[in-house]
């Protein structure tokens, strides 16, 4: 059928359908395939727009290091299963265009909120204009719960991998 995000054969083929979907609720998990998402793709997002970011949705944990055939969390293997989250929207090799947050963490306090097996990567902010290129977390606590998570190629003026503004994420 038609993505539905229930299965591998039905998967969504941009993360930020799969954020999006509107049954998702607390508990859920996101298992993403191996490859490279970008936060300007899916729908109701705009090509190019550097305000893209994958916002993190309270209580729904997402998961890297799939190859689209497992049934189980504990079958992935993010170090084979490479899931990379990047920032690049642009035009290749200029990294002045490329979105000021990949990911965003905001008001995750209650619910667990894991995000596991990524790669998070280009993002770029401008010297002085703000914080955080890679991940943007604010007003969140150690109910955000970051692992197995690589920052890379990341740029800000402060926190270019990652900024917190009155946050505790459990790293």
């Amino acid at each position: 059928g038609s993505p539905d995000g229930c299965s591998w054969g039905t998967a969504y083929r941009n993360l930020q359908d799969a954020l999006a979907d509107s049954t998702l609720a607390l508990g859920d998990e996101i298992g993403v395939a191996a490859g490279t998402y970008y936060p300007d793709l899916g729908a109701g997002q705009t090509n190019d727009d550097r305000d893209s970011t994958f916002t993190l949705e309270h209580g729904v944990d997402v998961y890297g290091g799939f190859a689209g055939t497992e049934t189980l969390l504990s079958q992935r293997n993010p170090a084979v299963n490479v899931t990379i989250l990047s920032g690049d929207i642009g035009t290749l090799g200029d990294d002045t265009d490329n979105a000021y947050h990949v990911v965003t963490a905001l008001n995750i306090n209650a619910a667990i909120t894991v995000l596991d097996g990524v790669t998070i990567r280009d993002g770029y902010v401008e010297v002085g204009s703000d914080f955080g290129g890679g991940m943007y977390i604010s007003n969140s606590n150690n109910a955000l719960q970051i692992t197995g998570v690589t920052l890379r190629d990341n740029f800000a003026g402060n926190g270019g991998g990652m900024a917190t503004f009155e946050s505790s994420p459990l790293l």
